[in-house]
């Protein structure tokens, strides 16, 4: 008889919830990412932190805004390959809880580009 393989991180001991917010983990493999593909550039990796700081600062959505830079980093940020992209979506998923991220929603086009580039990565995992 086959002994049954247990896997460390299942069953889970702790859930984790949509409104988590934890920047670093994602950050740190972002990064790695990065030094690979050359996306960013110094200048937009320090606007890339800032930008975190933002997200990670819960306490002061109801005063901070995301800046255009901000949001244009995003945009160049979320098209990282497919096979690569997920600490971006994690960030991303962080960034849905700022108040001000629907900012970019609000523009018909800007919002088709977004969701244009999400439902790219999905379809390229199918």
């Amino acid at each position: 008889m086959a002994k049954a393989v247990q896997s460390g991180p299942i069953p889970m001991k702790k859930y984790l919830f949509f409104d988590a917010v934890n920047v670093d983990n994602p950050k740190k493999k972002f990064v790695e990412f990065n030094q690979e593909l050359n996306i960013l550039n110094a200048h937009e990796m320090e606007l890339f932190d800032s930008f975190l700081e933002l997200i990670k600062n819960k306490a002061f959505y109801h005063s901070s805004k995301v800046s255009k830079q901000g949001f244009e980093m995003l945009k160049k940020i979320l098209k990282f390959p497919s096979e690569k992209v997920f600490p971006v979506l994690d960030i991303y998923r962080m960034f849905l809880l700022h108040p001000h991220s629907s900012e970019h929603y609000k523009v018909f086009e800007n919002a088709i580009e977004y969701l244009n580039i999400l439902i790219g990565h999905i379809k390229s995992q199918t």
